[in-house]
């Protein structure tokens, strides 16, 4: 079991007033994190607990604001720190199997992600292909549009020319009398 230490321990041991070493314990239970305490209600202090009550006096002195704040900020840089730290020889291979198992499920999860990548590689082809061939299609009805255009425009021209040629020929054919018609049969003019 860790060793337990008292405040006046603590004070001795990091050079902080017991009244700013309670303050700081307040703050710190207030934002979750827990002291261990005797039956009778007192703190109990650990080795870990004394590094964060140093880490808090020194942010607190370089940084001013609300003690609460800072503690939370302590608390979270400290447990970022611990998760961090080297394994002890004991828990080190069970570490490494933990590892181990992790670097397979990532390796896993990457080559389902290759798979997955060839897939839509292989589909983007298929539609690009689609596209292009579409593309085509489109480009060749409208060619045909455009031939039928042109065919349908000169129909209709050759249509509205036979069309004004009739009319020239019905008002000359009314402007000619029925006797000059039959005079322009037997003479030259």
């Amino acid at each position: 079991m860790e060793k337990s230490f008292q405040v006046r321990d603590v004070e001795k041991e990091t050079g902080i007033h017991s009244e700013l070493i309670r303050e700081y314990s307040r703050a710190l239970e207030l934002n979750g994190y827990v002291i261990a305490r005797t039956p009778q209600g007192t703190r109990k202090y650990t080795k870990d607990d004394m590094e964060l009550l140093k880490e808090l006096y020194v942010e607190k002195i370089n940084t001013p604001g609300d003690i609460k704040e800072i503690a939370a900020f302590v608390i979270q840089r400290h447990n970022t720190a611990k998760k961090h730290l080297p394994a002890s020889p004991e828990n080190i291979s069970g570490v490494i199997i933990e590892q181990n198992q992790k670097f397979e499920e990532f390796m896993n999860r990457m080559h389902l992600l290759a798979e997955q990548n060839e897939e839509v590689i292989k589909i983007n082809q298929h539609l690009i292909t689609r596209h292009q061939k579409q593309e085509e299609k489109i480009e060749e009805l409208m060619y045909d549009v455009e031939k039928r255009g042109i065919k349908r425009d000169e129909q209709l021209m050759k249509l509205i020319r036979e069309l004004q040629e009739s009319k020239r020929q019905v008002a000359a054919s009314k402007n000619k009398t029925w006797f000059s018609g039959i005079k322009s049969l037997f003479t030259k003019e």
